[in-house]
């Protein structure tokens, strides 16, 4: 990343316990736990908007670090390891959470 200083963030893919694979539909869009965000390109951006909590996050900060000229790289050769079933974030908690912000 020092040497492309307006590459923001670095995607991996996200494998899960079944082994299968979990990628965002857009390509080239952070997902949580598996990607490396610069720190001065997140801060630039503002970081994390809590109004989209465990839900479009990453579809937020990806589309504000697009708008500040940044780029993000992804990585299929790369991975990380998500302890999670697919599908997971429509679980009755996370309905809750986000039915409470409403």
């Amino acid at each position: 990343m020092t040497r492309h200083p307006k590459t923001a963030a670095l995607v991996a893919r996200v494998i899960l316990p079944d082994g299968t694979a979990e990628a965002p539909a857009m390509p080239a869009v952070t997902i949580g736990g598996a990607s490396i965000i610069r720190r001065e390109a997140l801060e630039k951006v503002g970081g994390f908007a809590p109004e989209f909590f465990r839900q479009a996050e990453e579809y937020d900060l990806s589309l504000r670090l697009w708008d500040a000229g940044y780029r993000i790289e992804r990585f299929e050769d790369i991975h990380f390891g998500h302890d999670k079933v697919a599908g997971g974030r429509c679980s009755a908690l996370t309905r809750r959470w986000t039915f409470a912000t409403i």
